[in-house]
């Protein structure tokens, strides 16, 4: 949960109604979620739209905007003599009534006449023609309005629902100023649109959250927008000290409240607790501790509840504004699928939670995207497969949120064994239900493990130590050595094995082809008719259906479900049924959900998405190595280094990059040679030696994507560990750890000696530097614009450099003369590495230089005396 709060985050989500639902289906709203509660008497229906052009469409429940929650209390719709209070009677006046917007308004008010419905005010009717009121089965009015000019509709004789937009609710008040000042200042809203009627003695004012669809202003349309709130007041109510309006909960009643939704509930508490707001409830006060009640100046009640949408923890957002990242941070669940695809070109980084489908489609938008990171563990909802043809690094945060899985596990295991749910409801409803609840103790009893993960472990670890309890695992990748130390004895015998012997059952294993319906009826048909599972890991893992049966049937006697196939489960569906079944205890998906959780997950990918646009290693790519991050500690350096050295390569020897240039050793001398995964390493060679001569189909090569380009670019290379007391290299015997890159022109050639280029370098602290480079000894910093001279060693060589450079402006940072090399000289004895009328050796002249290098510099140059080539290198 956010720190902090922010209006701009906060959304008008739903107003209430009573009694019926099928003439708000007959307007196009669709219901997203039904709550039942027999205990109490009452229903509760959530209806909006959700047609795929709506603002709202697909997002969770409490981040939409507009929404009707209609309340329908048991037993209403069979008394003839029940009636609501509308709002619109003396002396009960007070909430007005519901707005929809709709394509074609003339076609739509027919549509809602040839139904049956009755109007309060047709368009023909009165004044404003422009409007109309129906009624609805209790009497509420719902204006019509259009989205378009009334005489540019009046001849069509078709609407669309799908088009139609829940676009405000009106409530009367006393006082303007009060109320704008109570909505402006204390709820975040932004007033959008005034409208007075001074011949008629009223104004009507317009307010709203940010977050709504398009950018309006005070005086624009707004009739395209969802989720308003009306304001109308009647000149002069403000000076009778004796009038009020009625809130529609005292009797008779009617309207109940508005409802905001905010992005951290405990902190918007806070907020309007220091503005002095009264209460109709704190969130501290009653039974429901996710909800809370505000009061506006009229009395009207203003529900505030927590915006569920995804979103990241203000500590990991820090980290990537302090890295000096630009962030576009959208208002929690503002962009449809469509209006993420337009903006994804300009991203060069993805971050996202759980509901953001990151689709082939999408990735393929993403002209700039080099990652795409997810905020916990599973990536279910990305497609890594394209991401990886794409060369796209995707990440995750395994680590984050393994505390809070595991506890979750265990607390589902206890609140399963011992009744706790059922004993807390009966409870409260009066009900003591002693003797029907007695459950079953957990220590002694036999846990099983499908999936010794990270998550696994920790509960293996709860279990066995904590509870008492004998712990089986069954991976076929888990460590005997490790699983001994969690207090696990493996299975060998598969699910055959494990599945008789176990009182508890969980599973912590990704959804994958071979995990999908991994538990069917089969497998519950083998367990003992005592033993119940659990399941905090991914929906899908046990068929949904042979649950139900199970637990129906009698084959298990319960079932701990975090997790189900469809979130949230609807009402009649499989996930829904078994989410309500008396014999299992079901939570929303609250696995991971622990402030310290959200924190650590997205301080997580913050940090590794800082490190892979700075052109570093991630922790934790699920397409890539692992990189632990001692080893990445390590190896950052060496994969600098290594970069360097094949962008070098390639444009020191660019006249044999086409042909000779095709295969490759690079060889780990010293300490390196131990480091087993060296794919980081590779990955920067590829990426040197190919960053200057090509843009990898426009991706930047990484580790994702460096051996299929490299085998697409015809590249072989041969990694080679050289240990110190098997290495004759120089560099081994002189460095802890060193790099050399060693070009193969003849594979026939066992030695590798004819015609091979070598570039050789090691580390310093953090500090990269080039030791030897083909034949010559050298030491320098691969930096900035470098000119390296191949010449003839003699006097004067320097001054009549440097007075070209001069002349064409440009400046010397550094200057280094690399000699022959001890094997080089060795080996020179009338060779073409000494001039045979002055006897003069070869040697490398190289020079950091500021300025623009041109192509007469470098001619120039070429042309001097005792200079063999000249070459520019950019690094």
């Amino acid at each position: 949960m956010a720190s902090t709060t922010d209006v701009k985050n906060y959304k008008l989500n739903h107003t209430i109604q009573v009694k019926t639902v099928k003439f708000y289906n007959f307007l196009g709203l669709s219901l997203l979620k039904k709550l039942t509660f027999p205990e109490a008497k009452f229903d509760l229906y959530f209806l909006g739209y959700d047609a795929p052009g709506a603002v709202s469409h697909g997002r969770n429940l409490w981040d939409r905007e507009g929404l009707i929650e209609l309340t329908h209390n048991y037993g209403t719709e069979s008394d003839p003599n029940y009636k609501i209070n509308n709002g619109n009677v003396e002396p009960h006046r007070g909430f007005g009534h519901t707005c929809i917007s709709v394509d074609n308004i003339q076609a739509a008010c027919q549509r809602i006449e040839d139904a049956g419905y009755r109007f309060q005010k047709k368009l023909t009717d009165g004044k404003m023609r422009h409007i109309a009121f129906a009624l609805d089965p209790d009497g509420y009015w719902v204006e019509i309005i259009g989205q378009k000019p009334l005489e540019e509709t009046e001849g069509v004789k078709e609407t669309d629902v799908g088009t139609y937009r829940m676009n405000h609710t009106m409530i009367r008040v006393k006082d303007a100023e009060k109320s704008l000042k109570f909505y402006q200042e204390v709820m975040g809203m932004k007033l959008f649109r005034t409208h007075e009627a001074k011949e008629a003695g009223f104004n009507l004012y317009f307010l709203g959250y940010e977050g709504g669809q398009g950018g309006a202003v005070e005086g624009a349309n707004t009739s395209g927008r969802e989720g308003l709130l009306e304001l109308t007041w009647n000149y002069g109510t403000e000076k009778d000290e004796a009038f009020s309006y009625h809130d529609g909960n005292k009797s008779p009643q009617g309207f109940g409240h508005i409802c905001v939704s905010v992005d951290s509930l405990e902190k918007a508490c806070e907020r309007f607790e220091g503005l002095n707001v009264n209460w109709k409830k704190r969130l501290t006060d009653g039974r429901m501790k996710n909800v809370a009640f505000v009061l506006d100046p009229d009395g009207y009640w203003v529900e505030v509840v927590q915006n569920e949408s995804e979103k990241l923890s203000p500590e990991g957002l820090a980290l990537l504004s302090s890295s000096g990242f630009l962030i576009d941070t959208p208002t929690p669940g503002s962009l449809s699928p469509s209006d993420l695809a337009a903006k994804i070109p300009s991203y060069q980084a993805l971050i996202v939670r759980s509901e953001t489908k990151v689709t082939a489609a999408l990735l393929a938008a993403g002209s700039k995207l080099k990652v795409v990171a997810r905020a916990g563990v599973g990536v279910d909802n990305i497609d890594v497969h394209a991401a990886t043809q794409q060369g796209i690094i995707v990440v995750n945060s395994p680590s984050g949120n393994i505390l809070a899985a595991a506890e979750h596990t265990v607390a589902l295991l206890l609140a399963t064994a011992r009744n706790v749910p059922r004993g807390d409801t009966t409870l409260k409803q009066g009900q003591w239900e002693r003797s029907k609840l007695v459950g079953v103790e957990v220590g002694g009893k036999t846990l099983g493990i499908v999936g010794l993960g990270k998550v696994g472990l920790k509960v293996a670890r709860m279990a066995s130590g904590g509870l008492g309890m004998k712990v089986l695992g069954l991976d076929p990748y888990a460590s005997p050595e490790v699983a001994k130390a969690a207090g696990v004895s493996l299975v060998g015998g598969g699910l055959d094995e494990l599945l008789p012997q176990v009182d508890f059952l969980t599973v912590h294993t990704p959804l994958l082809a071979s995990t999908l319906n991994m538990f069917g009826e089969g497998e519950f048909r083998k367990m003992k008719r005592s033993a119940r599972v659990l399941n905090v890991a991914r929906g899908g893992v046990y068929n949904e259906e042979a649950l139900l049966k199970a637990l129906d049937e009698g084959w298990i006697a319960g079932a701990g479900i975090d997790v189900f196939t469809q979130e949230p489960p609807r009402e009649g569906s499989v996930p829904g049924r078994l989410a309500r079944h008396h014999k299992v205890v079901s939570t929303p998906h609250l696995g991971a959900s622990t402030v310290e959780a959200q924190e650590n997950v997205s301080i997580d990918v913050c940090k590794q998405v800082v490190v892979i646009l700075g052109g570093g290693l991630p922790t934790a790519a699920v397409n890539a190595p692992l990189i632990l991050p001692e080893e990445y500690r390590r190896l950052q350096p060496f994969v600098k280094l290594v970069e360097k050295i094949g962008s070098l390569y390639t444009q020191h020897h660019t006249p044999t990059i086409s042909t000779t240039a095709r295969r490759f050793e690079l060889i780990y001398h010293g300490d390196l040679a131990s480091v087993s995964n060296t794919r980081p390493l590779f990955a920067a060679l590829v990426k040197g030696l190919l960053s200057t001569i090509s843009d990898a189909a426009g991706r930047d090569v990484n580790i994702v994507n460096a051996t299929l380009i490299a085998k697409d670019r015809g590249i072989a290379i041969d990694e080679k560990h050289v240990s110190p007391t098997s290495s004759s290299s120089s560099a081994s015997n002189t460095y802890a750890s060193a790099v050399t890159l060693r070009t193969i022109t003849d594979p026939t050639d066992p030695n590798n000696t004819n015609n091979s280029q070598i570039i050789e370098g090691y580390v310093s602290g953090n500090a990269i530097f080039i030791s030897k480079l083909d034949r010559f000894a050298a030491n320098f910093q691969p930096e900035g614009t470098l000119l390296i001279l191949h010449n003839y060693d003699e006097p004067g060589k320097i001054g009549n450099v440097g007075s070209v450079l001069g002349k064409h402006g440009i400046n010397i940072t550094f200057m280094q003369v690399a000699g022959l090399n001890q094997e080089a000289r060795r080996a020179v004895v009338d060779g073409p590495a000494v001039d045979t009328e002055s006897g003069l050796k070869e040697a490398l002249m190289i020079l950091g230089v500021g300025g623009e290098v041109t192509g007469e510099l470098l001619d120039e140059l070429k042309q001097a005396e005792g200079i063999l080539d000249v070459s520019v290198v950019r690094l």
